[in-house]
């Protein structure tokens, strides 16, 4: 169905490691290549060992260990609301953590109502949850294609790798590779952390920073930084940012931990006052009306369209979509999260057609903006393969609907057998220009 089809184009747019011991009573890790690593990050309380004295440095690590590993060393406070993840338990030891670190838009689930706590974190998801958060740039012209196994780099990894690549905190191994498929290990895990965060102060005082390097996380106030030379400092509050002194300030961001889920970071000046920048841009669909004469969702955006843009696509307070970075590179793995929201949809939501056709209807083709929908529908039909036999049929179902000889979800249920595919095509047509003309047209 023509409007359809315009509709699916704007819907896209649309560990507690067991009990904690000192690094210094670990058996298991003298000599280990990352013994050191773990010794800190046990000191500084974000890594624990086992009641046994170990530290078990080649056990792997799962989603919710990784995730309260992330807890521990940020501290957020602001906690989600997790009721549709069925497979997290309220009760169970790590759901504090997920609560928390979901906040900073650093974790989603592996669907829309699964978080999979327990199954293994591969080396790739690790990196781009943290990268998430720490929000690295590319620097120099480092390319993934140093890695034999680059080809097995998921879309959605490719921009973390590489900025970790290219920042020296990911070197690979002896052999060429990177092995983002593969699980990732505890001693791995604190190697990576010992490489990208310089690090952590929770008391007030003065500290000399020579010689670090990373992303340093405040997490008390009246701190002086001395001698820094750092990209980004993390604080925990503005209260902690505004009496945050660093001796080189106009070259350092300083984002506050619990806003990292709005995209807004600034430079700093003296006392760490910052300017602030949209970062991220935001659509949401929100169903205001059930009856027919009334709009069944209100639609708003928030932000701007360019390439490195974070996205967040929001339906009926559902987030559908939430993307680390919008960009061509990427845009991929936005099609696939967009084709699979289509094919819930089609398989699981009768009423979505209406509301969509209706949507469609009342904002877009009976307004100033129809004949530049009109020309983007003609351009989706196209790329979809849309056949002229088809084309029609579309024409008739579109005379049925604005003629009201059949409602919306009438035509839903008698051709949804036959459209589903188109609905599917279409998606998975899309392009980013695609994209960024249905956002101009909103």
């Amino acid at each position: 169905m023509k409007k359809t089809l315009f509709s699916v184009l704007v819907l896209v747019l649309v560990t507690v490691l067991s009990i904690s011991v000192f690094a210094a009573t670990y058996t298991d890790i003298d000599g280990h290549w990352a013994e050191e690593s773990i010794e800190r990050w046990t000191d500084e309380k974000v890594l624990n060992g086992y009641s046994d004295g170990t530290f078990k440095p080649n056990n792997l690590l799962t989603r919710a260990e990784y995730v309260a590993i992330i807890s521990r060393m940020f501290e957020p406070k602001n906690t989600a609301d997790l009721s549709k993840f069925k497979d997290l338990d309220k009760d169970a030891w790590y759901y504090d953590s997920f609560a928390k670190v979901f906040t900073l838009n650093a974790i989603q689930g592996t669907s829309s109502t699964t978080m999979n706590p327990n199954a293994n974190i591969t080396r790739q998801e690790a990196i781009v949850i943290l990268n998430r958060i720490l929000d690295l740039k590319v620097s120099g012209d480092t390319k993934l294609t140093i890695y034999k196994d680059s080809s097995e780099i998921a879309n959605w990894a490719q921009k973390a790798i590489l900025a970790f690549t290219s920042n020296g905190y990911v070197n690979g191994y002896e052999d060429e590779t990177v092995r983002p498929t593969r699980n990732i290990s505890r001693a791995e895990c604190a190697k990576i952390l010992d490489a990208c965060i310089g690090r952590i102060i929770r008391k007030s005082g003065e500290y000399d920073l020579t010689g670090v390097k990373g992303s340093i996380i405040v997490l008390a106030e009246d701190v002086t930084l001395k001698n820094a030379d750092l990209d980004k400092v993390f604080v925990s509050n503005d209260s902690v940012k505004k009496s945050l002194k660093i001796d080189n300030s106009a070259k350092t961001d300083v984002v506050i931990i619990d806003e990292t889920q709005k995209s807004s970071s600034g430079r700093s000046s003296g006392g760490g006052s910052s300017s602030s920048r949209t970062q991220t841009l935001k659509i949401t669909f929100t169903t205001v009306s059930g009856d027919e004469s009334g709009d069944i969702y209100n639609i708003t955006k928030e932000g701007t369209v360019k390439d490195g843009v974070k996205l967040t696509v929001i339906v009926d307070g559902e987030t559908i979509y939430n993307a680390e970075e919008f960009s061509e590179a990427n845009f991929a793995a936005l099609k696939e999260k967009a084709y699979n929201y289509a094919k819930a949809n089609a398989r699981n939501r009768a009423d979505d057609c209406e509301k969509l056709l209706r949507t469609a209807y009342k904002k877009y083709y009976l307004t100033d903006k129809k004949e530049a929908s009109v020309a983007l529908v003609e351009k989706l039909a196209a790329a979809s393969n849309i056949t002229k036999a088809e084309r029609s049929k579309i024409r008739e179902l579109r005379d049925l609907y604005e003629s009201g000889a059949k409602t919306g979800k009438q035509i839903y249920k008698e051709n949804i057998a036959t459209y589903r595919g188109r609905l599917l095509d279409a998606y998975t047509a899309l392009t980013y220009d695609m994209v960024k003309e249905g956002l101009n047209i909103l």
